[in-house]
């Protein structure tokens, strides 16, 4: 099983007096913060989702073999 890596900087927390935005979040080169997540544990999880859902978009298709039929 291989991990994500990921910079410290990309998971923050937010206070909010008030509770509405409070929490944990992630940010993505999009700009756009992921989160309120409850720890900064679920924010990193959610983050190396994020990271490895974004690889398996840029893959490449499998190309599919076909097989010559016997000229004989």
């Amino acid at each position: 099983m291989s991990r994500a890596r990921f910079r410290d900087d990309r998971v923050f927390h937010v206070d909010d007096p008030w509770g509405e935005v409070a929490g944990w979040y992630f940010e993505v080169r999009e700009g756009q913060p992921c989160g309120p997540f409850a720890s900064r544990r679920l924010a990193e999880s959610a983050l190396t989702d994020y990271l490895g859902g974004v690889a398996q978009m840029l893959r490449p298709p499998v190309a599919r073999r076909t097989r010559k039929p016997n000229s004989r």
